[in-house]
């Protein structure tokens, strides 16, 4: 999920939180705390913001320039 973001740069992505949300963002940094399963991120949004984010939140990441699906959330 951070590589993919990190590629991406400042191009925008739509992102589909767990909790319904679907924002436009670009990636801003990582992180991971020490002994967690989940990287964190921050990104910047199309609404005021900023938007912190575990990665286990995000459901799918789509390409809005072309609508291409480029990460979805394994089922568990």
């Amino acid at each position: 999920m951070v590589d993919l973001l990190i590629a991406r740069g400042e191009q925008p992505s739509l992102v589909e939180i767990d909790d319904g949300r679907a924002l436009e963002i670009t990636f801003d940094c990582w992180g991971r705390d020490h002994g967690s399963d989940w990287e964190h991120v921050y990104l910047k949004g199309d609404q005021p913001g900023p938007y912190f984010f575990v990665t286990s939140e995000i459901v799918r990441v789509t390409a809005p320039e072309t609508n291409d699906v480029l990460y979805v959330r394994p089922a568990v």
